[in-house]
């Protein structure tokens, strides 16, 4: 029972919400704060990648296998006319470096947001265990230098919307907001950390990140 506690405390921590809600319908305290039971774990999906062509029973169920923080860089199962089909999304950026270029900043802290950057499309990884936080050295647009350069600049992953939990969460497990669409990326780059909640199976499948004009 200590265990389960544990486990739970730590998966509100990862979310906008507060920790100390009832259980019984998943809300919080407060509407604009995400249900604890987002990002939680769905025993409809198997605990390994099943085969392609088998027998699934929740059509338009997407389940996620790999521990990349990206899910173009894992496996997705997805479950339609009652069988299973594994999809690869054929990202040439996978697998995700475990270590930042050496270009990036040391730390989350050491990047100021529109700050000028020098080498452009450098993309670096802050996320921890409780939060998904990447930063783009990108072009927006704008005059050129006199150098014949680019002004390129310093964006980041903004603050996900009312009800996303702070860490990108793992496609298949559950949500409770229909339609919701948490973008961890910066402005398309990297890939592969947004999410969306599936209106019929109220569990995150695949979703959407931002388009910016001019990025590069």
């Amino acid at each position: 029972m200590r265990y389960l506690l544990l486990g739970f405390v730590a998966l509100c921590a990862a979310c906008g919400g507060k920790s100390d809600d009832t259980l019984g319908d998943g809300g919080t305290e407060g509407g604009d704060e995400c249900a604890c039971i987002d990002a939680g774990p769905n025993k409809e999906c198997p605990a390994v990648a099943p085969a392609s062509n088998s027998a699934c029973a929740r059509d338009g169920l997407q389940c996620e296998y790999g521990s990349d923080r990206r899910w173009t860089c894992n496996d997705i199962a997805v479950c339609g006319s009652g069988q299973w089909e594994r999809l690869k999304n054929g990202d040439v950026a996978c697998p995700t470096p475990t270590q930042n270029p050496k270009g990036c900043p040391s730390t989350r802290g050491a990047v100021s947001q529109g700050a000028q950057c020098s080498d452009l499309g450098l993309s670096c990884d802050y996320s921890t265990s409780t939060s998904t936080d990447w930063c783009s050295c990108s072009y927006m647009g704008g005059p050129p230098l006199l150098d014949g350069g680019s002004y390129s600049t310093w964006y980041c992953t903004n603050p996900p919307e009312t009800g996303c939990p702070l860490a990108r969460p793992t496609i298949g497990s559950h949500c409770s907001q229909p339609d919701l669409n948490c973008n961890y990326d910066v402005c398309g780059v990297p890939s592969g950390l947004a999410v969306q909640c599936n209106t019929s199976t109220l569990t995150w499948t695949e979703g959407y990140g931002d388009l910016c004009a001019g990025a590069n």
